[in-house]
């Protein structure tokens, strides 16, 4: 699960939702055989080809109503992990948590 960081209403795709990653691949044009190669990769982090671009297909039962995911470019929609997410929000709670310490303590 992601989540994208950018809006692209034209795909559905809305800021700071959560998507499922369906698939991860790289797409590149092969000049010998006149060809456009798919290889599919199995993370996001997984290293891709030279001259190669990453895609992902999201898809959110909320906001793909039709059932059918889209694809884009992880940097098109600014992907970030739900764990980073939450790491973030993490930090952002331990000031409170501190000031609530403190008000009960009184």
């Amino acid at each position: 699960t992601v989540v994208c960081k950018c809006e692209i209403p034209t795909l559905n795709i809305v800021e700071n939702a959560s998507y499922e990653v369906d698939s991860t691949y790289a797409q590149y044009f092969d000049d010998e055989t006149q060809s456009i190669v798919k290889q599919q990769l199995s993370s996001l982090d997984e290293p891709i080809p030279p001259n190669s671009e990453r895609y992902v297909t999201l898809y959110s039962p909320v906001y793909h109503k039709d059932g059918a995911p889209v694809v884009v470019t992880p940097e098109e929609v600014s992907l970030a992990s739900v764990r980073s997410e939450l790491n973030s929000a993490a930090w952002l709670a331990v000031p409170g948590f501190f000031w609530v310490f403190v008000a009960s303590s009184f």
